[in-house]
This record gives structure tokens, C-alpha cells and sequence, in this order.
């Protein structure tokens, strides 16, 4: 599993990466923001602290003697879980933070030895065993490795992962100076930890839509199939629609209804409320508009994407298929009450949302895209299923 990535390592580990931080300094501390605004932390304002690019995102530390620089901590980009998972890291913090400690144990005597001499038997204990804990109701798993060479040189590394949901997590990777290694783990322990505590990432889509594609065309037609309604919604002007069974397809590319996603498409199916009450009531009911006001008042979208996407049935294939996903998140757009979720495939990245048309009468849309590649059509989305409107037909 560790082998694929070592040739990279050695050059990894060599990575002086450059932080760019938007920094607001108090007496104690620092804050760290993304230029997108979407992640920050704080830290002790004596740490040296480096964000990753994500390129150097496998790091798993850092081997030196600098009684200038004791302790350097980095900490990576949110990173998705797909993208771990895919690089042989796992899934969960644990498991990411159990293998990167199994990695790090095999490099640890070859760059340690090319900076200080190494007893044959320095690195014969066994690793310690991995913590979880929960941080703001999100996994974390946290491990620390300690490993004295003489009275005065000791190699160690804390690493720490946090799911921040959305299906991105983050790790903490702390290295000492060889020199006193262990005394400077010990004084820092705490304001590592810390950093862990204040890790927070909010995707972007309540704020802008900023790199959202235009949209020129206007689509309107009936949709549904035990009852229909009249559907409309702008969209680019250079993608594709197809109306078929009661949904309607929207690609941006000629090959409207294909099974096999490939890079730099995308795919939507938007679904007609009738289908999404199914969930919820019988046909009979839905098609002779049986519904009493205040049972549609329980249709909500995080209700259908929860019902939908989230059944006993649904988490079984999920795990069958190694699929990741995230919570289901609300958002208002346009005065739009939506949610959403982000499920991840080593095959393709999915989005879900479901729009409140009123009544009872959500709207979803199933998106799929090539594996890494829904961030560059998300904004999109979200602008598509701002334009949405629906009018069922008047029940007779």
C-alpha cells in the first residue's frame, strides 16, 4: 500500500512550502484564511506554521536540526477523502492517520540518518497506538511518535486528522528539531491540538456565485409523471436538453444519456416532484392530489435528499461501491430554500440538490461528473437551480 508513493517522498519531504495567509495578529495568536475565504485556523503566534500546497499534500513531515526553528507544523489544504482514498491513505481520520504513521516509520531512519548518526536499534519500539476523539462533533484521530537516538537527539512527529465534513478532511503533521525533540514536543504539544479545535471550512456556495458560467438559454416544458407541471429554468447556452420520461437532461456535451462520465463533462437529471413524493406517499394518493396541506408541509428539500440518497438501501450500496459522502447541507439562494450533498466514487463525483418549489413540490437534481472535477461545475449548478420554477397542475 506505502511503496507507490516513497520514490516521491524524498523530494516531499524536502518541500519548503509557501503559506500565503491572510493574518490578523492579536498578542497571542494568529488567524489564518484562505484567498477564498473558505478555511481558517489559529494558532499560537510562536509556531511556524506552513499551509501546503495541495501538490505536496502526502507530506508526512520533516527531518532537521535548527535551534532557530524548533517545531515546524504544517497543515494541508482540505483535501477530500475521495482524493485519499485514492492515493492509498483510507477513508476515515484513523485510517488516514494509521497509514501516514506507517509511511512516515519507514522513512523516518533513512532522512534521520542523513542528518545524524542512527543506532541500529533507535527505531525498535512499536508505533503508539492512535487516538479518536471528536472535534466539534466532527472525527478526529490523533497519533504521536517519539523515538530517542541519544541524551540529546530524539526524531518525533505528531500527526492529526480532522474530518471538517463535506467530504474534505485536514491533517496536522508537527515535526521537532532533532536536537532536544522531545522536550519540544512536550512544550507544544497543547498548541497543536489547539489548531485542530479552530480548523473550520464553509464551501462557498452561500456567498457567490462568482464563477458560475452564464446563463443565456431558457428551457420551459411539462414535467412529471403521476402529475405534471410546468418547469422552467435558465441554463448556458452551450449545453444540451433532453426531455425524457417525466425528467429532463441537461449536458453540457452531444452525448446526452451516457453511462460512462469522462473528464470535463457533466451531467444533470433534474427530477420532477411527483417522484420525490413517492418517498413519502403512495401513487394513488399523489396522483389524485390526496394530500392534505399540512402532510406536503413535511417535504422539505433536506427531507427528500435524506429520504432519497440516505435509506438503509442506498448506505449499503455506498459502502459496496467505496463511496464517500458528505452531510446534507441548507442554504438560501435568490431567496431559494435548498440542501444539498456532495457524494464522492472512484468512478465520478455526484452533487444532489433539492429545491422548495412550495407546497410540497421539491425539485432535485442529480449531477455527476468526472472524479475531481464537480468543483468546476458546482457554482453553476447552484446558479441553475436558482432560476428554477415550477406551477403544478390545478388538482380537479
Amino acid at each position: 500500500m506505502y511503496t507507490k508513493h516513497f520514490t516521491g517522498l524524498i523530494f516531499l519531504l524536502a518541500i519548503v512550502a509557501l503559506a500565503l495567509p491572510v493574518v490578523a495578529q492579536s498578542e497571542f495568536r494568529q488567524t489564518y484564511t484562505s484567498d477564498d475565504g473558505q478555511f481558517t485556523f489559529t494558532y499560537a503566534s510562536d509556531l511556524t506554521i506552513t499551509v501546503q500546497p495541495r501538490e505536496g499534500s502526502l507530506n508526512i513531515g520533516e527531518f532537521y536540526i535548527d535551534a532557530d526553528e524548533p517545531l515546524r507544523v504544517e497543515v494541508s489544504p482540505p483535501t477530500t477523502i475521495t482524493e485519499l482514498q485514492l492515493n492509498g491513505f483510507g477513508n476515515t481520520p484513523r485510517q488516514i492517520i494509521n497509514n501516514r504513521m506507517a509511511l512516515w516509520r519507514q522513512v523516518a531512519p533513512l532522512m534521520t540518518n542523513s542528518v545524524v548518526e542512527v543506532p541500529s536499534d533507535a527505531f525498535a519500539a512499536p508505533l503508539r497506538p492512535i487516538e479518536e476523539y471528536l472535534i466539534n462533533g466532527r472525527q478526529a484521530a490523533y497519533s504521536e511518535q517519539l523515538y530517542m537516538i541519544d541524551g540529546v537527539h530524539a526524531v518525533g512527529v505528531i500527526m492529526i486528522a480532522v474530518d471538517l465534513g463535506n467530504n474534505h478532511i485536514v491533517t496536522i503533521t508537527a515535526s521537532p528539531s532533532l536536537h532536544d525533540g522531545a522536550a519540544i514536543l512536550e512544550a507544544h504539544r497543547d498548541s497543536i491540538i489547539e489548531i485542530a479545535r479552530t480548523l473550520d471550512y464553509t464551501p462557498n456556495h452561500r456567498a457567490s456565485r462568482r464563477s458560475a458560467m452564464p446563463l443565456t438559454s431558457y428551457y420551459e416544458n411539462s414535467i412529471g409523471h403521476l402529475f405534471t407541471g410546468d418547469l422552467g429554468f435558465t441554463y448556458p447556452k452551450d449545453w444540451y436538453i433532453l426531455p425524457i420520461s417525466g425528467n429532463v437532461f441537461v449536458t453540457n456535451t452531444d452525448r446526452l444519456v451516457s453511462s460512462q462520465i469522462e473528464s470535463g463533462m457533466v451531467q444533470v437529471n433534474i427530477i420532477p416532484p411527483d417522484f420525490n413524493m413517492t418517498a413519502f406517499f403512495d401513487h394513488e394518493s399523489i396522483a389524485e392530489c390526496n394530500i392534505a396541506p399540512e402532510q406536503a408541509a413535511d417535504i422539505t428539500p433536506e427531507r427528500v435528499i435524506e429520504v432519497q440518497m440516505l435509506n438503509e438501501a442506498r448506505l449499503a450500496s455506498y459502502e459496496e461501491q467505496n463511496a464517500t459522502y458528505s452531510d446534507v447541507e441548507s442554504l438560501k439562494i435568490d431567496g431559494r430554500d435548498m440542501a444539498y450533498m456532495y457524494l464522492f466514487t472512484p468512478e465520478r463525483d455526484a452533487l444532489v440538490v433539492a429545491v422548495d418549489m412550495g407546497g410540497g413540490h421539491v425539485v432535485s437534481m442529480m449531477v455527476f461528473a468526472y472524479v475531481g472535477e464537480m468543483v468546476l461545475y458546482a457554482d453553476t449548478i447552484f446558479a441553475l437551480a436558482s432560476t428554477l420554477d415550477y406551477a403544478p397542475r390545478d388538482c380537479q
